[in-house]
């Protein structure tokens, strides 16, 4: 098994990747979409099928302006302890749903917990989705943890150029509650601008000849 991959970018600028799993959520979200707004700043949203078509409006509101939306299957299951067939079905639902909405197919893919091995990530590939895991000193925890100092300062420590770094607007569990990771990314995007740090659209990264992404524990090309 494989597990987050600790995935980078390589850049020499000051150059960081804002991704968000397990959405949409209609409160949670659209916050988070504002402050997007406000700063002018490009994110990837890795969402779950069955929320896909429950807040199909919030769908509508991300594509509209300019996000990426990710495929992060439709029922966020453990995909080590699925038959090929089963992730598939997982993977195709989510994509239906996300096309009656925006009419067009994402193309990024991110699985649940960042558990996966090597027949995953072919499969995966050859349905025609590139492959993102997730930096992993980047992970913000906000699932685990409450406190945005906590997780703001975290995150501050850590960042550095290359880094994808994961949050979460909703959850698999439609009863957690998201305030505080609205509350850090309300800090944490001036915070980082100011430090001249500027972000980048995951789906752009292939679209770049000057931007290999890789992986550090494997020391190979990611795609």
């Amino acid at each position: 098994m494989k597990s987050f991959n600790n995935i980078f970018f390589d850049t020499k600028e000051k150059k960081v990747a804002l991704t968000f799993d397990d959405g949409p959520d209609p409160i949670y979200t659209r916050e988070i979409l504002n402050i997007l707004q406000r700063y002018n700043v490009k994110a990837a949203f890795f969402v779950i099928g069955q929320h896909v078509q429950t807040y199909r409006d919030v769908i509508g509101e991300i594509a509209s302006q300019g996000h990426t939306i990710g495929n992060h299957t439709y029922h966020h299951p453990d995909l080590l302890d699925l038959s090929h067939e089963e992730i598939v079905e997982e993977i195709v639902k989510t994509e239906k749903e996300i096309m009656q909405i925006t009419g067009q197919k994402p193309h990024l893919f991110r699985p649940p917990y960042g558990h996966f091995d090597d027949s995953i990530v072919e499969m995966v590939r050859q349905m025609g989705y590139i492959f993102f895991t997730w930096t992993r000193k980047l992970d913000s925890r906000d699932w685990e943890y409450a406190s945005e100092s906590l997780i703001f300062s975290h995150m501050m420590t850590h960042v550095e150029s290359g880094g994808i770094m994961l949050f979460h607007d909703s959850s698999h569990d439609r009863m957690a509650v998201r305030s505080h990771t609205v509350k850090v990314i309300n800090q944490l995007i001036p915070a980082l601008l100011e430090q001249n740090y500027q972000f980048i659209d995951l789906a752009h990264l292939h679209h770049d000849p000057n931007i290999i992404v890789y992986t550090i524990d494997e020391n190979k090309y990611y795609n």
